[in-house]
């Protein structure tokens, strides 16, 4: 199981994206791939606080399309036992004096309950979170 960052979607929505990341994705079974709710969250909300227009529209669009297409049924809720986790991991943090962004704290809370990797860009962000990292940027 691979939780799909925010980062990740975000690229695919570029009007070049990155090879390597079409390319990591293209070679993964759908059923393997995984988006968290905070992740939606981040895109759907990125989208709303763009101008309103045309492009605003066509992003919507095309990220809820995507969504469907790819991820149907493959959402993961950030539920009261992440939430245990996401305690756990900020207390964590504290300790070690790390600081994490209350959305990527979610995202690794999420990825350490059910167990996944995370695919990202920003790797550095979750080296002490615990949880496999996989950067499709990277990938050969």
């Amino acid at each position: 199981m691979i939780i799909i960052d925010t980062n990740v979607i975000s690229e695919t929505l570029r009007p070049s994206p990155y090879y390597n990341v079409i390319n990591w994705l293209n070679e993964k079974d759908n059923d393997e791939l995984y988006l968290s709710a905070i992740v939606l969250a981040e895109l759907f909300s990125g989208v709303a606080c763009m101008p309103d227009g045309k492009r605003q529209r066509d992003l919507k669009l095309k990220l809820a399309d995507a969504i469907e297409l790819k991820f149907e049924g493959q959402i993961l809720p950030f539920d009261g036992l992440c939430a245990m986790q996401y305690a756990e991991l900020t207390a964590r943090n504290r300790l070690l004096g790390k600081a994490m962004s209350v959305p990527d704290t979610q995202i690794a809370a999420t990825c350490l309950h059910y167990g996944a990797a995370l695919a990202t860009r920003n790797t550095k962000d979750f080296l002490h979170c615990g949880i496999e990292l996989i950067d499709p940027w990277q990938a050969p």
